[in-house]
């Protein structure tokens, strides 16, 4: 199956209709695409920029040309920023849904990795503090091997049938 055959690469479950007004931006296209999707219609293709969960767009014309990041999957310039973790970016709405489940469990690591340190006079607790991101740090770098070992088993299996 190619990445156009699967079905989450074309799709964005949107929120409940109760959440709708929440997350409308200012384009009637946007609008347009959540209010079919509430209305029970089983695919909504949404237009390049929209936010369906949580993810920002990014002026590129307000950053400078070091600070464009790239797209976690094709290391094209990203336009879509993770408001949570703010550190993941993607260069359209494609790659997000390609990559949203692999980021979900990421997310909330990267935002505490993210965070500053508090200030603490205590020493023990600066040192409990620091300890505490190189456990987070050990358990990314240990999921994300696992996960990537996984998925290039599967595509080995998918290339070998």
């Amino acid at each position: 199956m190619s990445v156009s055959d699967d079905p989450r690469s074309s799709q964005v479950n949107a929120a409940p209709s109760s959440d709708i007004k929440k997350i409308l931006r200012s384009t009637q296209a946007d609008a347009n695409a959540v209010s079919s999707k509430a209305s029970g219609r089983s695919h909504t293709y949404f237009p390049m920029g929209y936010d369906p969960r949580g993810f920002i767009n990014l002026n590129m014309l307000a950053l400078a040309s070091e600070e464009r990041r790239k797209c976690e999957l094709c290391n094209n310039i990203g336009v879509l920023q993770c408001e949570l973790c703010r550190v993941t970016y993607y260069c359209s709405i494609h790659h997000f849904t390609m990559d949203k489940d692999f980021h979900a469990n990421m997310c909330q690591k990267l935002k505490f990795l993210r965070s500053p340190i508090d200030f603490s006079p205590q020493r023990e607790t600066r040192e409990r503090w620091i300890k505490q991101r190189q456990i987070h740090m050990n358990e990314m770098y240990l999921f994300s091997w696992k996960n990537s070992q996984s998925y290039l088993n599967q595509v080995i299996a998918r290339n070998n049938n």
